[in-house]
């Protein structure tokens, strides 16, 4: 699945969020290797998992009241989902996920391409063969576009337009144990964001 969305600027803040609840979101972001944008997105991710309902007021309401182009049907269900969901534990980066997601955006992004499709026309099961033999499930998001963490995140968790809401269901799957993400150049986009998620350890 894959968006095309709005470029905005971003500081890297959460009004209201405790320390304890930034450390919490940002386990073991801070030796992982990653550009301060791609720490950004899983602590994003993190925020919305183990806070769900604070991220609604805090975090997810006052970014819709100064962006309003988006579908009130899947802010709707968004508020609706983010309401009842229980909290999650945070995901934790792993290096061979931040790999797999870097090859494919950077691929991509080079040839211009979108979607879960290698360039080399693997679909994402063939894909990820190796990976699924190190976790019990796998999963990908990909945003477009936008450089901002905040608004990446965001914007997959509405998704706007996408029948079944599969990038706001990875996010918000308690499967997931473990996620990373790399961002890179795209031809066509400006620049792409893959996140790779992993279930437990085989």
């Amino acid at each position: 699945m894959l968006k095309v969305l709005l470029i905005s600027i971003f500081l890297f803040s959460a009004t209201n969020w405790t320390d304890e609840e930034k450390k919490t979101a940002l386990v073991n972001l801070k030796e992982s290797g990653l550009t301060q944008t791609e720490k950004d997105v899983i602590y994003y991710i993190n925020l919305v998992r183990i806070n769900p309902q604070k991220f609604l007021k805090t975090t997810l309401s006052p970014y819709l009241k100064k962006h309003t182009s988006y579908s009130k049907k899947y802010i709707k269900s968004l508020k609706r989902d983010l309401t009842k969901q229980t909290p999650l534990l945070p995901l934790n980066h792993q290096q061979d996920l931040h790999l797999f997601a870097k090859h494919h955006s950077k691929t991509t992004g080079k040839a211009g391409k979108v979607g879960h499709q290698s360039v080399g026309f693997k679909n994402y099961t063939k894909r990820t063969k190796k990976l699924i033999k190190i976790y019990s499930y796998v999963g990908e998001n990909i945003h477009y576009g936008s450089p901002d963490a905040k608004e990446i995140v965001i914007d997959l968790l509405i998704d706007d337009g996408i029948k079944d809401v599969g990038h706001r269901k990875n996010i918000l799957s308690s499967t997931f144990i473990y996620a990373s993400t790399s961002i890179q150049p795209h031809k066509k986009h400006r620049q792409n964001c893959v996140i790779e998620f992993g279930g437990k350890l085989n």
